[in-house]
């Protein structure tokens, strides 16, 4: 299967396209971490660990590094939050 990378938020066309947001919701372990990368399968969204069909290695490293980064980001944008509320 071909996988791409879309904005989270926006229309998407299903199958294969993977989503980073800031409420993830898997349909098998349901509520996950901010940011961490969903596959659409054309009407339900899994996360990689729970997606039914097998990913390569090298597409599996590609999904996790970018999950990764974007982890990084809202949590440092967060932390940069809370400390300007103290």
């Amino acid at each position: 299967m071909k996988y791409k990378f879309v904005d989270s938020g926006k229309n998407t066309s299903g199958k294969g396209e993977i989503t980073f947001g800031e409420c993830p919701y898997c349909e098998h372990c349901r509520d996950l971490e901010p940011f961490t990368a969903l596959i659409d399968d054309g009407g339900i969204e899994w996360c990689i660990g729970c997606w039914p069909e097998e990913i390569d290695a090298e597409t599996r490293t590609l999904i996790e590094t970018k999950e990764r980064e974007a982890k990084i980001k809202y949590f440092k944008k967060r932390i940069k939050e809370l400390k300007d509320l103290s």
